[in-house]
């Protein structure tokens, strides 16, 4: 993508520099033949979408702190939606990127639980697949819950990714 925001080139220069801690961290545990990804923050750089945030977010009444459950449940109202899960910045937090979960159609965040998402990387979740994996596993999130197991060592399945969002 060749037009990234200040705020999207900060965030996936946070993303590289989380994965580059975490691989160090595993690395010094992990078995020889280990998994092919060593954290979550490795699939956000391979697998992982920008998506510009909606200028007027959904009108929404959402819990706080439940994002996935919050955007799983707007996905599941929607015709085009899908929930995306990864790393975003808000307004006003000084660039930090919080783990997070919006919705998208497009390029566009639908964010039913933030009003002031400046900068989303995401992995967007194809619904059947997200559903799936939420009634096997019973865990909302699948990026960050013991979910991300499965992925780490399989890598994303192709049926898994809807084809949403923009490369970095």
């Amino acid at each position: 993508m060749d037009t990234l925001t200040d705020d999207e080139r900060h965030l996936i220069d946070w993303t590289h520099m989380l994965a580059a801690a975490a691989g160090k961290h595993v690395a010094r545990y992990a078995e020889v033949a280990g998994p092919p990804y060593r954290s979550a923050y490795e699939l956000l750089l391979d697998f992982g979408r920008v998506f510009a945030p909606r200028a007027t977010p959904p009108a929404e009444s959402t819990e706080p702190g439940q994002c996935v459950r919050n955007a799983s449940d707007y996905a599941d109202r929607s015709d085009s939606a899908v929930v995306v899960e990864g790393l975003a910045i808000r307004a006003g937090t000084h660039g930090m990127p919080i783990e997070h979960a919006w919705c998208a159609t497009g390029a566009t965040a639908l964010d039913p639980t933030w009003s002031d998402g400046v900068a989303y990387l995401g992995i967007p979740f194809a619904n059947a697949f997200r559903r799936r994996c939420q009634q096997t596993t019973g865990h909302w999130s699948l990026l960050w819950s013991t979910t991300v197991r499965d992925l780490l060592r399989d890598g994303i399945p192709d049926d898994a990714l809807a084809d949403i969002g923009a490369r970095p």
